[in-house]
């Protein structure tokens, strides 16, 4: 699996970003998903907040309720295995 996060490309690693060993985004393919993880010890928002995932055939995201983007997943070539994980819904979504 590749997967293209800004300018980075990461090869064969589910763990895209951690803090002191805990995994906070994590992408797979099979099935596509992405998850995000706080750890326990960050102070907690002032308000809850709720998160939802959105799934697709090509993409996997998760929403705040007002519908903003936290992460998204793409799965932009199904032969190569290749993933777009990010924020921006323009380059998940390609042209």
């Amino acid at each position: 699996m590749r997967v293209i996060l800004g300018g980075n490309e990461f090869i064969d690693c589910h763990s895209l970003v951690s803090i002191r060993g805990t995994p906070l985004l994590r992408v797979s393919l099979s099935p596509l998903r992405i998850e995000l993880t706080i750890p326990p010890d960050l102070p907690k928002p002032p308000t809850q907040l709720e998160l939802r995932h959105v799934t697709t055939e090509r993409s996997d995201a998760v929403f705040t309720s007002v519908n903003h983007a936290v992460a998204i997943a793409t799965v932009l070539d199904s032969k190569t295995n290749t993933m777009y994980a990010g924020r921006d819904r323009e380059k998940a979504l390609g042209p």
